[in-house]
């Protein structure tokens, strides 16, 4: 049986329906009101032995209040499972009751320790795709005193995809202690912080083989997010893709932010070789007028294996503007092993030519030289 979400407005016959929790195989309900979500904890506290998919998320701020033990501490056929706010409570007993899950997706969670994610997923080896997504930050009442990463970690043989949400310090917590050896699809989104000490994630790619062979990046600026992003060479899903974004308006601070990010977990990627930059096209972005050129340097200067740079025509006069400032030992210090200049716009301004040119006339005096092309040119 499968409850629809046209359905929901009946709430009568929602409710007789998962009554019947020994015909029910699916379960998806959507932006429902308080009423609804209410009577329907009430009837999920029996078994439901046949039940395969349960995806239950709101709008409207209520929290889902849901039975502990969730499905009667026994749904042995469930494999998928996506919730906003999960009680820890249910969350420590859901191995117990559901062994066999593929899919789960832990959305707009409030603060749990990263070690209750962890034993968790530990228990969970069948899991397939993982995602788990924070509101915002612990406050400094949740945090507490961050543990030695044991020397066993917790593999998980059949993850394939990862998304996470939240602040980096969890983030670290959680990869130091994972291993996912078949993990081709790996999505973080950060708050907003003033520090970003992760050296964890770097290992944590390290020990994931198809991660380490992506070559192509794209950094892309929106209004309220910056965001890196790498594929490999077809720049397909069947390549795989890591993405790293940085909740944050403030433009200068996205590209200071980016940077920082970038100098600490891009190292174990040595096979990137072409690297676009981008904004939001849909959405104009209103740089501010006196952007030092230094985080546009620091954001490039990881790249050392970037062989073509893409860049795109509203970010050109920027980037172009921190280049020109390169010389003496500098001049091959951010990107050394750049061979072509890629340009969206064929025939920027005045001023921006004379940067270019700047620039390539110095890379060919150091012995690096640089070509510039259209960017349908490659």
């Amino acid at each position: 049986m499968t409850i629809p979400m046209s359905d929901v407005e009946d709430m009568d016959n929602v409710i007789a329906a998962l009554e019947h929790s020994d015909r029910v195989c699916e379960i998806y309900l959507g932006d429902v009101p308080s009423p609804l979500l209410q009577q329907f904890a009430a009837v999920m506290q029996v078994p439901f032995p046949t039940l395969t998919s349960l995806e239950l998320w709101t709008n409207t701020g209520s929290v889902l209040v849901l039975p502990n033990p969730l499905l009667g501490g026994y749904a042995p056929r469930l494999r998928t499972l996506r919730v906003d706010n999960l009680p820890i409570p249910v969350l420590r007993k859901l191995p117990l009751s559901s062994p066999d899950l593929v899919n789960l997706q832990l959305w707009k969670m409030s603060y749990v320790e990263p070690q209750t994610i962890v034993n968790c997923l530990a228990a969970l080896t069948r899991l397939e795709t993982f995602d788990l997504t924070f509101y915002f930050p612990p406050s400094r009442h949740h945090r507490t005193r961050r543990r030695p990463i044991p020397l066993t970690r917790v593999i998980l043989p059949n993850l394939t995809s990862l998304l996470f949400k939240g602040d980096s310090e969890y983030l670290e917590d959680l990869v130091g202690q994972l291993s996912m050896p078949l993990l081709d699809h790996l999505s973080v989104i950060l708050h907003n912080q003033l520090i970003f000490d992760m050296p964890q994630l770097p290992q944590f790619i390290r020990r994931t083989e198809k991660l380490k062979a992506l070559t192509q990046a794209n950094i892309t600026f929106y209004d309220w997010l910056a965001e890196v992003r790498i594929t490999g060479k077809t720049g397909t899903a069947n390549d795989g893709t890591f993405s790293l974004g940085i909740l944050c308006t403030n433009l200068d601070w996205q590209v200071a932010s980016l940077a920082e990010v970038c100098g600490s977990c891009l190292h174990p990627l040595s096979t990137l070789e072409h690297l676009g930059i981008h904004q939001d096209r849909f959405w104009p972005l209103h740089w501010p007028d006196d952007m030092d050129n230094i985080p546009w340097l620091d954001l490039l200067r990881p790249f050392t294996t970037m062989k073509n740079l893409h860049l795109y025509k509203e970010l050109t006069p920027r980037v172009v503007s921190a280049l020109q400032e390169l010389s003496g030992e500098g001049e091959i210090e951010v990107m050394p092993a750049l061979e072509c200049l890629l340009l969206e716009d064929p025939h920027p301004s005045g001023r921006i030519q004379e940067a270019i040119d700047q620039f390539v006339a110095t890379r060919q005096l150091s012995g690096h030289p640089v070509a510039v092309r259209p960017l349908n040119g490659l």
